[in-house]
């Protein structure tokens, strides 16, 4: 099935959301907002195809809850920020050999009726208009979303993990932990302390840092270039957390092996350094624009599954003047797996560098309904496995 079968069901949802989201109603959560209460939702909808399968469709809701507590117990510069997940339905993750997501939306908390998590639950202090901490459960997907050019709040982006949420192997999709955010005039710097476990759908009463604990620290230096707003960054993570030994070539790496004959390796890092740069602006509203994005990063490979990574792309709102508040976007990766896992499985599995490119386009009916076009084709992990090109449609609708 190709992708234009879909867009009948897909295009009728939009339509119709769309509809009623035009018509003249009363919002009661204006009140609650003026209370210090918010509390939003989205529906996402996604139908893929590809050669050779038949089509899957899977969906997710999500409730977000913020509270002013300011203004509900007079807590100056504090904040509650909650969110849930449910995903249901089928994706084609984890199929065709590929080791990361083709959907992100999807892979976290992941498909199935009982896949729904509190995704993020964390208390912010603000601290006068430069200095804050946030401390709980962060949801680092959703802090990619908000990334320039390349993020999306509103799933009108990127779907693949190479590029919507570029994959580390150090921070987890979820995680318990602090960061801590300071503006100067020249820099934004940020400083997180976490537990390396990941936190989808975890029980936080089971225990925290048993297994050690990770530091991150970056630096984001806005530019600007012929008077378009630029942004580079740089991050370093570091953790004690332990992993597989991948360099140990004993009975571990032959099937059946116990989890005795598998060796500890103890101390893991990252370093990474990403751009993005506007072509494009809008001199009226400077938020709409469109330029390059790219991140280049290497990690010890042992005990992390990477070795480098590096993407690029061009992404933002769409340059046709009569879709405003269109997006596009089109990207490629290259994820580098460990040369210590590929050396050791190389008797049971041959394995190579995951690679791909990426396409897509979100058309905006409403503010509140996107119907999103999207294309993929990735050469897979597994060696042995063909290379995958999916067809995907999928509408957004948030109230």
């Amino acid at each position: 099935m190709k992708f234009w079968h879909l867009l009948p069901v897909v295009a009728v949802m939009s339509m119709s959301a769309a509809g009623a989201m035009a018509q003249d109603w009363v919002d009661p959560r204006t009140a609650l907002r003026e209370q210090g209460i918010d509390l939003r939702f989205r529906v996402s909808g996604f139908g893929a195809a590809s050669a050779g399968s038949g089509p899957r469709f899977g969906g997710q809701g999500t409730v977000w809850l913020d509270l002013d507590l300011a203004k509900i117990a007079g807590f100056a510069g504090t904040s509650v920020h909650a969110r849930f997940d449910q995903d249901v339905g089928r994706s084609f993750n984890g199929d065709g050999g590929a080791l990361l997501p083709f959907n992100t939306t999807l892979a976290f908390p992941g498909s199935g009726v009982e896949s729904g998590d509190l995704s993020a639950a964390y208390l912010t202090q603000r601290i006068g208009e430069r200095f804050s901490i946030s401390v709980g459960k962060l949801n680092m997907v959703e802090k990619a979303d908000a990334v320039p050019l390349v993020g999306s709040g509103g799933r009108g982006g990127f779907l693949h993990l190479g590029l919507a949420a570029p994959a580390s192997g150090v921070t987890p999709p979820y995680l318990f932990g602090a960061l801590a955010s300071y503006r100067s005039d020249h820099a934004i710097f940020t400083a997180m302390v976490y537990d390396p476990t990941s936190a989808v759908r975890r029980d936080p009463s089971t225990g925290l840092f048993r297994d050690g604990a990770t530091f991150l620290g970056s630096v984001t230096v806005p530019v600007k270039i012929a008077g378009l707003q630029g942004y580079h960054g740089f991050k370093f993570v570091t953790s004690s957390a332990t992993g597989v030994d991948f360099s140990y070539r004993g009975e571990a790496s032959v099937p059946g092996a116990t989890q005795g004959t598998i060796r500890r390796k103890s101390g893991i890092w990252y370093a990474a350094y990403s751009l993005q740069q506007y072509l494009w602006q809008d001199q009226s509203n400077p938020g709409r624009g469109w330029g390059l994005f790219g991140q280049a990063a290497i990690s010890d490979g042992n005990p992390t599954f990477l070795d480098w990574s590096a993407l690029i792309g061009l992404a933002g709102s769409s340059p046709v003047p009569t879709r405003e508040n269109d997006r596009f976007g089109i990207g490629v990766f290259r994820y580098s797996l460990s040369n210590a896992l590929v050396d050791t499985l190389r008797p049971v599995l041959r394995l190579r560098d995951e690679r791909g490119i990426e396409a897509f386009y979100s058309l905006a009916f409403s503010p509140h309904v996107r119907l999103n076009l999207n294309v993929q084709k990735i050469s897979p992990t597994t060696a042995s496995a063909k290379n995958v090109t999916l067809w995907k449609m999928s509408t957004n609708i948030s109230f």
